[in-house]
C-alpha cells in the first residue's frame, strides 16, 4: 500500500484573490461612475462625482497592481478591474468614445460589404 503526498493546490479564489478584489471594486466603480453620471441631469461630457468614484478605482487599481506584481494566474482579472477604475471617472467620454467607435464600424462593415 503507497500512500500518496497531500495535494497543496490553493483554491482559486485564494491564488487570485487580488485579482478579484481590483475586479470588485473597479466594478463598483464603474456602477459608482454610471449612476452618479446619468442619474442627475449631468452634462455627458462633466465627470461623475469624484468624491464617490475615486476612494473605489484607487482601491481598485492599488488591488490591481499588487495582482500584477504577485503574477498572479489570471491577469483578466487585475487588467478588467484597472480598466473599469480607469474609466468611471470619465464615463461619459467613454460612453462618447465607444458610440463613435461603434458607428465607424458599422460605416466600415457597410462600406466592405457592398464594395
Amino acid at each position: 500500500m503507497q500512500l500518496e503526498p497531500p495535494t497543496t493546490t490553493k483554491p482559486w479564489i485564494v491564488s487570485n484573490v487580488a485579482g478579484v478584489v481590483a475586479m470588485i471594486f473597479g466594478f463598483a466603480a464603474l456602477l459608482a461612475g454610471f449612476w452618479t453620471q446619468f442619474q442627475g441631469g449631468r452634462e455627458i461630457t462633466q465627470p461623475s462625482e469624484l468624491r464617490v468614484v475615486l476612494p473605489l478605482g484607487s482601491v481598485a487599481l492599488v488591488a490591481g497592481v499588487i495582482a500584477l506584481a504577485r503574477r498572479e494566474p489570471h491577469h483578466a482579472l487585475a487588467v478588467g478591474g484597472i480598466a473599469m477604475a480607469l474609466a468611471a471617472p470619465l464615463l461619459g467620454w467613454v460612453v462618447l468614445v465607444a458610440a463613435v467607435a461603434a458607428a465607424a464600424l458599422l460605416a466600415l462593415l457597410i462600406i466592405a460589404k457592398f464594395h
